[in-house]
């Protein structure tokens, strides 16, 4: 073999092995990008059971129909009517606003001194328990015993004359997004304050739920013209879904929640590119071109108790 034929050999051998290694890093680089998709499928098809395990249980006070209802909740004019004991982290109204058994709101309005990401949206969720309780002191209870309905925190029984009443924890979750986890600094986080009990008094347990979800967004579904249908989405910032009638109710009855998230890749899965911008829940937003992998994803949940939001 003459050195001008082992030159072109080895020319074409040099051609052939970056081929082989361009293709070892695309096949490298496509793997990455179906896990990063799968794992973030897994995050926001986990945050979304979270928070429609919740939802559907907004609403249900046990045998009182509606949550305006019942004694010791907030009014329009008394947070804490009672002075019922509360977490001292929010204010009495986070947790008594029982008229209001599902309540979209920024964060920030809460204040509750949370480390909130700016631009998304809050949900509180509240019901009583679906199974009964014992009677227990610093905890937030519903004593109903079909006549009469109050909340209570010293564990007291309602006389013995009385008809003997069932017990039932109020239940109060409040959802956020922080920008950062505790395992996973780099990432943002979705949050939830739960309400708990020490042994002196209510607390509010701060909690993750999912690393990797940067956007929280939701919508009701509500009648705007009394026929009992549905007709149109109001977000968290429309003047509609603060208002309510004398008794602290909605005025717009609400049958289904949107729930809309985007979750992040825990690191960049390619290099910065340009972006397009996403219409989710109903407003623009133009994602940051940091290589990162996103997904959208939505949920509606339709409302069990939605005569009673």
């Amino acid at each position: 073999m003459t050195l001008i034929e082992i030159l072109i050999a080895m020319s074409i051998g040099i051609i052939l092995l970056g081929a082989v290694v361009q293709t070892m890093v695309l096949h490298n680089q496509a793997f990455r990008q179906s896990e990063a998709l799968a794992l973030l499928q897994e995050q926001a098809a986990v945050a979304h059971r979270m928070l429609r395990d919740d939802i559907v249980m907004s609403g249900h006070w046990g045998n009182a129909r509606t949550g305006h209802e019942i004694d010791g909740a907030s009014t329009p004019s008394d947070d804490n009517p009672q002075s019922l004991r509360v977490p001292s982290r929010c204010p009495a109204r986070m947790t008594l606003n029982i008229a209001q058994s599902l309540e979209m709101d920024k964060p920030d309005d809460w204040r509750c001194d949370l480390d909130a990401t700016p631009d998304n949206d809050g949900l509180v969720v509240r019901y009583a328990s679906s199974d009964h309780h014992r009677a227990q002191a610093n905890k937030i209870q519903l004593a109903s015993n079909g006549i009469t309905h109050r909340l209570q925190t010293t564990g007291a029984h309602i006389p013995a004359d009385a008809t003997p009443p069932q017990y039932r924890d109020v239940e109060v979750r409040a959802f956020y997004v922080a920008p950062s986890s505790s395992l996973f600094p780099e990432q943002p986080v979705l949050r939830r304050l739960t309400l708990s009990a020490l042994s002196s008094r209510p607390i509010f347990i701060d909690e993750e739920i999912t690393a990797g979800i940067e956007r929280f967004l939701v919508r009701l579904a509500v009648d705007t013209n009394n026929d009992d249908v549905p007709d149109t989405w109001i977000s968290a910032d429309d003047a509609r879904a603060s208002r309510t009638d004398d008794a602290g109710r909605p005025l717009l009855r609400a049958y289904a929640v949107e729930l809309n998230l985007v979750t992040r890749s825990e690191s960049p899965i390619w290099k910065k590119t340009r972006t397009t911008p996403l219409v989710i829940g109903g407003r623009r937003w133009q994602p940051p071109s940091d290589g990162y992998l996103r997904i959208a994803t939505r949920t509606v949940v339709a409302l069990r108790n939605n005569s009673q939001t």
